[in-house]
């Protein structure tokens, strides 16, 4: 089309489109009915008709060595693209090759997972001049029943396409759980020319319209990133590319939450260490839905996934809101990624061990006891047999008869489980879910003991021995202690071993708790080879003498991280010099280890604080009324510690009202 005809017909689409009902004139395009796309008991037929060089051009378009299975050099091909049923609605798409290697194999590809961009040659001639637009196609539509992006997965060293589509849809089946978001998926045949290329996962696209279909997009206020294997790592999906750095994304700024290599996006400040466990926790709560993402790894951990985000450290989406506007309460939220490598064994680890989101986020009890709950909640709720089964007896007979009318999807099923028909793969699931459902049931440690919380209060000191110099809140009395590189959950540790005739005395620097009513002490040791008492003790500063206070070499066994918890409640150590000091008495041989300590107090102030928000206020005010004359132990609203709610309660709260409790 030359660029007079052009942009006369970009004229005649601006008259049809902007003014519409007024000229009379209406435009047929499908309803937004998204969710009838990726319906699992419909087996739909998607048609694509396009030049025979284009399409071999885009199964040729094949994968790079390193990341081995990503795309170097994307290229996207101009195709016609409708459904069954809609002959009349064939619209002008884009379409590409995605991530993955080809069916029977690269030399002569004849099936590739792709890519379907519906709107990328519409242009809107209500605010451009689409005569002037060299990817203008009067045929090319906004969007395609309410969707912008038809992704269409397989991959031949993934699972199978029945698999797929099945553990896309336990993830869509666990949404009903708070927080979790899942993806829609069903199964799709394609034709392209008139030849059928097979079968394939039909797979719900994470990007803005996803957004959009789920309330959730803000605009100027969304950052939708894409965290992936393949270079480069961490990409803007959807936002302000002139603030490409959301909130979150300046304060989570410590592995795993960004990566030194992400090509991309970092920090203003750079990867930084990993705070303290109480850092950790508050900042995670604050900035993330944390029961959301607990889910979306639950999920993906009862899937025996190898490649969710909490194992590969990337490979997720996320959206944050802009929590620097006052009216948006929303926190990150997390999107599950493909899912084509689950259904691995079937007493695979659901704890996700040894990985740095294990450290970081399962070692905290907080964490740990949600996502407990939520695996217990998701097996005993919409994850049971019965309900799964139910699914499975659902699709099989929608989907089999075209899974075996595919000679590379039932290769690759007999290659990869030794399956020869549909029904045995469905069988094959059935036997998996039902082994796999009880070994996560043996697994979840919820009667496990596990640390306590967090103390409350006012931080006096935290300190995970990160910074520079590594013993800066230590050296009010000289010491003899030393720094490892590696640690139990922060990044490195102080140790003291034998070295000399000198006790290793490790004492912290003066904490001002003259306001508390109350002192916890909150920290984590190990030891090996310790063998008698006192080789090992723990001493408070009451403002004139070190008092003993625990042996720890008596807290539990040798070469083990042991969580040790005070609440100190003797007001002879609530003065402006308060310290805490470990006494390491060492045999050579002997070794000790100290890492993330914490210590907090409580003040009236804080115990007024009935809800931990600052300052106190009428919220405080409703948790005593709650209480109000009720006597016992562990009242809410008790604050002066006497078992029961009355005035004495509400002359604190009235003497601290607006009062900001928190860190000074």
């Amino acid at each position: 089309m030359n660029r007079m005809k052009w942009a006369a017909t970009a004229i005649i689409v601006a008259i049809v489109l902007c003014t519409g009902p007024a000229q009379g004139v209406e435009i047929d395009w499908p309803e937004p009915n998204w969710l009838e796309i990726f319906e699992p008991n419909q087996l739909r037929t998607f048609y694509l008709t396009m030049d025979p060089c284009d399409w071999q051009a885009i199964l040729h378009n094949g994968p790079g060595p390193d990341p081995p299975d990503c795309i170097l050099v994307e290229i996207e091909k101009p195709a016609m693209f409708w459904m069954d049923g809609e002959d009349h609605l064939k619209i002008s798409v884009a379409v590409r090759r995605k991530k993955g290697f080809a069916f029977p194999d690269e030399v002569n590809p004849e099936k590739v997972a792709l890519k379907i961009d519906i709107n990328q040659y519409y242009c809107d001639p209500c605010e451009e001049d689409c005569g002037l637009d060299p990817l203008y196609d009067p045929n090319a539509a906004p969007d395609w029943h309410g969707l912008k992006k038809l992704s269409l997965e397989v991959n031949i060293d993934s699972i199978d396409v029945i698999s797929e589509g099945v553990a896309c849809n336990i993830h869509q089946m666990a949404s009903v759980m708070e927080g979790h978001v899942g993806f829609y998926a069903n199964w799709v045949k394609l034709y392209v020319n008139g030849n059928y290329i097979g079968i394939y996962a039909n797979v719900e696209q994470r990007d803005k319209q996803f957004l959009r279909n789920r309330d959730l997009y803000v605009s100027h206020d969304s950052w939708l990133y894409k965290y992936a294997d393949c270079v480069p790592d961490f990409v803007l999906k959807v936002g302000d590319d002139d603030f490409p750095k959301s909130p979150a994304v300046e304060v989570l700024s410590y592995d795993p939450f960004v990566h030194a290599s992400d090509a991309n996006l970092q920090p203003t400040a750079g990867v930084t260490v990993v705070p303290g466990d109480r850092t950790v926790v508050l900042q995670l709560s604050e900035l993330i839905n944390m029961q959301g993402m607990l889910a979306t790894a639950a999920v993906d951990a009862f899937l025996a996934n190898s490649d969710p985000l909490f194992e590969s450290e990337n490979n997720t989406y996320f959206h944050d809101f802009n929590l620097a506007d006052p009216c948006e309460t929303r926190k990150r939220m997390y999107f599950p990624w493909d899912v084509d490598a689950s259904f691995k064994n079937f007493n695979r680890d659901i704890y996700y061990t040894g990985q740095t989101y294990d450290a970081v986020i399962m070692q905290k009890q907080v964490f740990r006891s949600q996502y407990n709950q939520i695996m217990t909640d998701l097996l005993t709720g919409p994850l049971t047999f019965a309900d799964i089964n139910d699914f499975l007896d659902m699709v099989e007979p929608v989907i089999s008869a075209a899974v075996e009318a595919d000679p590379l999807a039932m290769d690759h099923i007999f290659n990869r489980i030794g399956a020869t028909s549909a029904a045995e793969v469905f069988d094959w699931l059935r036997s998996w879910f039902a082994q796999r459902i009880p070994n996560v049931f043996s697994q979840v440690d919820m009667d496990a003991p596990l640390p306590p919380l967090l103390p409350p209060g006012i931080i006096l000191l935290e300190d995970g021995f990160e910074g520079e110099p590594w013993d800066a809140n230590w050296n009010d009395i000289s010491h003899n202690w030393t720094k490892n590189t590696w640690a139990y959950g922060s990044g490195a540790w102080a140790k003291w071993h034998k070295t000399d005739p000198n006790m290793g005395i490790f004492t912290c620097d003066a904490l001002d708790a003259s306001d508390a009513t109350a002192i916890h002490i909150d920290f984590w040791v190990m030891k090996d080879r310790t063998d008698v008492a006192d080789d090992f003790l723990l001493y408070y500063f009451d403002g004139t003498n070190y008092d003993p206070s625990a042996d720890l070499h008596l807290l539990g066994g040798n070469d083990e991280w042991l969580h040790y918890t005070d609440t100190i409640t003797d007001s002879q150590y609530f003065v402006p010099n308060f310290r805490i000091k470990i006494d390491a008495t060492l045999d050579r041989n002997e070794l000790v280890w100290v890492d993330d300590v914490v210590i907090t107090k409580e003040t009236l102030c804080t115990k007024a604080n009935l809800d931990c928000v600052d300052p106190v206020n009428f919220d405080d005010f409703v948790i005593l009324g709650n209480d109000w004359e009720l006597t016992g132990a562990g009242l809410a609203g008790d604050i002066d510690g006497n078992d029961v709610v009355n005035f004495g309660d509400l002359d604190w709260l009235v003497n601290y009202w607006l009062s900001d409790c928190g860190q000074p």
